[in-house]
């Protein structure tokens, strides 16, 4: 379970109180009461009180529960893939901005690690609830069309053939899956799972179906 922390003082609405800092403080406590115990069991009283508001300033910003998980859902990818998008950035060949943002991975669940657990939970709640499928977007939509982006600079630089771009789709969605879901709960499974996966991308990894293509050319 993720230690969520000393619960801190209770601030309530006082005429002075920042509304994004309050918005902040309950999209931080409810990822981590989320992640924790998942949609279901999870409480706006328990938020408020893990976020030190009054359960009516939860009320105040969002009108539910579901409104609640709504933000603390588009946050978490928001923050995620925004650090994504600057581990890559500074690299020109999909390899190397791949292994960028697996870095990248880690370093976020080192640093807090209710984001991981949150979206691996998010995937579960958003199959279990219907309220919750018909307001937050499959992850799946994100993840590829962030993955869409490496692969097609692998392409124009060579590294990928354009008929082995649905098989790297898949195998990056896969990786970024389950780099999460099966070992985000221990840093050093997560840096054994990423330092295979480097050496995977760099020549272990063929087509299907027999063919002897690589799906990267590790001499590129």
């Amino acid at each position: 379970m993720i230690d969520v922390g000393p619960r801190p003082a209770r601030i309530g609405r006082p005429p002075d109180t920042d509304p994004a800092e309050t918005r902040r403080r309950i999209v931080d406590a409810a990822r981590r009461e989320f992640a924790q115990r998942g949609y279901a069991a999870a409480t706006n009283r328990t938020i408020a009180a893990l976020s030190g508001v009054t359960t009516g300033a939860v009320y105040h910003h969002y009108n539910s529960k579901v409104e609640v998980y709504r933000a603390v859902h588009a946050d978490a990818h928001d923050r995620v893939y925004a650090r994504f998008a600057d581990a890559a950035r500074g690299s020109t060949s999909f390899i190397d901005m791949f292994d960028a943002v697996l870095d990248m991975a880690a370093e976020i669940n080192e640093q807090d690690p209710s984001l991981a657990a949150f979206i691996g939970a998010a995937r579960v709640d958003r199959r279990r609830h219907r309220e919750l499928a018909a307001v937050i977007a499959d992850d799946r939509i994100r993840r590829g069309a962030f993955a869409a982006g490496l692969i097609e600079v692998g392409i124009a630089n060579g590294e990928i053939a354009e008929a082995c771009r649905a098989e790297v789709a898949a195998f990056v969605d896969v990786v970024l899956v389950g780099l999460n879901d099966a070992v985000s709960d221990d840093l050093h499974k997560q840096r054994q799972a990423i330092t295979s996966i480097k050496s995977a991308m760099r020549g272990l990894i063929r087509m299907p179906n027999q063919r002897s293509e690589k799906l990267f050319d590790s001499d590129v």
